[in-house]
């Protein structure tokens, strides 16, 4: 059985090359297509860890009130 891939289709890269929605860098997602299993598991496993030591982003309501009124 072939593992699937992990995308949910919120792919946008932020300034390291990694997906915010499923958390592979841009040579794991090029790479999924032709690797075997193995390797998928390796990349998902990378991809978790992403996730699991990711930055909490905060962000100040006050700004986002001004912005508001742009």
């Amino acid at each position: 059985m072939t593992i699937q891939t992990p995308c949910v289709r919120q792919c946008c890269l932020n300034d390291k090359d990694i997906c915010i929605g499923c958390h592979r860098s841009l040579q794991d997602i090029l790479d999924w297509h032709t690797v075997d299993d193995t390797n998928r598991r390796r990349i998902l496993e990378r991809a978790e860890n992403r996730k699991q030591h990711q930055p909490i982003l905060e962000f100040d309501a006050n700004k986002l009130k001004h912005l508001k009124t742009l």
